[in-house]
């Protein structure tokens, strides 16, 4: 994955050569900023093992821009050609040696300054992983891993099948970490600034699908792996979005974050609701107005607010929320992004209402679910109406409102709200047919 700026929202309507290109600079972007943030360019390692180097791009960095000789270890034994020139063409040869092995197998004894996981530390056994390195590092020595960590474990099966990987907890680092006689010197949260990568990669995606369908020359993606590629990315930018899953940069020193033998106290562990993300992140942290549970309340001004964000669970038919973007992407596999994605949320905002109603709490009455429906409408036809109480979840609603808005014709923003309110009728009918009359 690649690093943008957390508040950047770069337009996805502009050539694929563009989008390549902000994908591949996000890419490099994150390699550089991890350099910084271990103090690589104020004290660079000699040595470096780049574990699980892919085709070689950060192992040509370290040779390139800290003068590091890097072992590249890659289980691909046919990426070996193909690094080797790579670092021919990037006059690194000499520096940069692609081996092929798995990092479980390597029994290198106090021969690097540092090691880097790039993205790959989530195939491996960490136990074993924490034990190989402590043992090939220098006293010293640094390990800098780069990875995804799994906050919700609802969505382990999905992300591990997609990349066939098997993701582990920050928890579970540390553990490891520890056993093999490491301290955490860094820790970095850059979930925010990477999940503008997949809706890039999405954009990037849909562009080579309008080439393929134009006549163009076939690529290395079929146009079946590519839809199913974009619909998996749809729901890879919610899940990162909403932190259900975050991205790390962490920096062991071995021998504690003191570097001279004696490990340094590990991290105070976060409270076992929350085990499994830092406390920093332990609370909710959802950008949309849906709740982690789907449920909705009447609130005494008037409008509608999320219960608390307590769990991590989503249960009965709220569980259907989670599934919006998966849904709406099948439902139009070729789809605008920027249209799909305010087709998501709609859909979000939708599955929250109807959990809301078919709670079976005593204030779902016919006349609060035609108040809120009134609102809604009002507000779509004229967003500055202001009929909407001030808060958090109804100012992301008025957010999504005045989207549609920039996005839709005339003509289609007529439609939408028709459709809008006959639903919200229709919502409203059955709350008055369930046997209530308020």
């Amino acid at each position: 994955m690649g690093l943008f700026t957390a508040d950047a929202t770069p337009h996805v309507t502009v050539s694929q050569r563009a989008l390549g290109r902000r994908l591949v600079d996000a890419q490099e972007r994150i390699v550089e900023h991890a350099a910084r943030s271990w103090n690589a360019y104020e004290a660079p390692p000699g040595r470096v093992l780049d574990i699980g180097c892919g085709l070689g791009g950060a192992a040509l960095y370290w040779a390139q821009e800290h003068g590091a000789s890097v072992t590249g270890l890659t289980v691909a034994a046919e990426h070996v050609p193909i690094i080797q020139g790579f670092a021919r063409r990037a006059g690194v040869e000499d520096k940069v040696d692609a081996v092929p092995g798995n990092v479980h197998d390597l029994d290198a004894s106090r021969v690097y300054d540092a090691a880097y996981a790039n993205e790959s530390s989530g195939y491996t056994d960490r136990a074993r992983l924490f034990e190989v390195v402590a043992k090939a590092l220098k006293p010293g020595g640094w390990f800098g891993i780069q990875e995804h960590f799994v906050c919700r474990p609802e969505w382990r099966d999905f992300v591990d099948g997609y990349y066939r990987t098997r993701l582990g907890t920050r928890t579970e680092y540390l553990a490891a970490a520890e056993a093999a006689g490491f301290g955490l010197e860094r820790d970095e949260d850059v979930t925010d600034a990477v999940a503008e990568f997949w809706l890039q990669s999405m954009a990037w995606n849909t562009a080579e699908l309008d080439r393929l369908r134009a006549g163009g020359r076939g690529g290395s993606w079929s146009r079946e792996r590519l839809g199913e590629s974009t619909i998996a990315h749809s729901k890879l930018f919610r899940i990162w979005r909403d932190h259900a899953l975050e991205t790390r940069l962490l920096l062991f020193r071995l021998g504690g974050a003191d570097g001279h033998g004696t490990p340094s106290a590990p991290p105070r562990a976060p409270p076992a609701s929350a085990r499994d993300c830092p406390p920093s992140t332990a609370r909710c942290r959802r950008a949309s107005y849906i709740p982690r549970r789907s449920r909705w309340r009447p609130a005494r001004s008037n409008g509608w607010t999320p219960s608390a964000c307590t769990g991590t669970r989503w249960s009965g038919r709220g569980g259907l929320a989670t599934h919006s973007a998966d849904f709406s992407c099948r439902l139009i596999p070729e789809g605008d992004v920027e249209a799909l994605l305010l087709f998501t949320e709609w859909n979000y905002w939708a599955n929250a209402i109807d959990d809301w109603q078919d709670s079976g709490a005593a204030e779902v009455r016919t006349a609060a679910v035609v108040d809120h429906g009134a609102r809604l409408v009002r507000t779509l036809q004229d967003p500055g109406a202001a009929l909407l109480p001030d808060s958090a979840v109804t100012r992301a609603l008025a957010d999504l409102v005045r989207r549609t808005h920039a996005l839709l014709t005339p003509f289609q923003l007529r439609r939408f709200v028709e459709g809008t309110r006959d639903w919200l009728l229709g919502a409203a009918w059955q709350a008055a047919g369930g046997g209530e009359r308020g």
